[in-house]
């Protein structure tokens, strides 16, 4: 099961366990998604496997009474390019701090410094990012 389908799983099993979920996803809604599974999975698919493409399907139909569910799902998803974003953030800014600091001299806090302030500028860009 890769990162999206674990998403989903999650994401069904929240719905599933709400206390009033019988209003949004009733009995017969976890019958069908469980029959349905079998049927494309099959009976000798991996536990994993079922389980993701139970959860795919019992989306599929959530997402045709419930649209906000795909905008909730597509929120929570990295985008492709944030880790190599984050990466080069990281090194351009331990470059900027080294420079900063000096090269003479022994400063023990250079590192934790460098990485408390690169810490900061990625929290703020990602919620400045994600704020939009």
């Amino acid at each position: 099961m890769n990162e999206g389908g674990a998403r989903e799983v999650l994401l069904v099993r929240a719905i599933e366990t709400a206390g009033d979920s019988g209003a949004m996803w009733s009995d017969e809604d976890r019958a069908w998604a469980t029959r349905a599974a079998l049927e494309v999975a099959g009976t000798d698919a991996a536990p994993d496997a079922f389980v993701a493409r139970r959860a795919s399907l019992a989306l599929e139909r959530l997402r045709s009474r419930y649209p906000v569910l795909a905008r909730a799902l597509h929120a929570v998803t990295w985008r492709s390019w944030v880790a190599p974003a984050l990466a080069f953030a990281a090194f351009a800014l331990g470059v900027a701090a080294d420079l900063a600091l000096g090269v003479g001299g022994s400063f023990i806090l250079r590192a934790p410094a460098a990485a408390v302030s690169a810490t900061s500028a990625m929290n703020s860009a990602i919620a400045a990012y994600c704020d939009s």
